[in-house]
């Protein structure tokens, strides 16, 4: 793995580099969004697979629509 993924999950709230899937979606909340439209949620794919953080209320919200996209 690149060392700059591996180093940008290292970095999200209560993320493990074992925890992340190999492919699917991964849906996690992150105190490090701000509450600005642009800041809320971030969604990155890294192989086949993706993670999404963002606000918790946000991630709660969105959780639905985010588990049935296809990676």
């Amino acid at each position: 793995m690149d060392p700059r993924i591996s180093a940008y999950l290292d970095r999200k709230p209560s993320l493990s580099l074992a925890a992340f899937p190999v492919k699917g979606i991964e849906i996690r909340p992150s105190g490090h969004h701000r509450d600005a439209p642009w800041k809320r949620i971030a969604i990155t794919r890294i192989g086949h697979a993706v993670l999404a953080t963002g606000l918790p209320r946000i991630v709660d919200v969105i959780r639905p629509v985010i588990r049935n996209m296809s990676v």
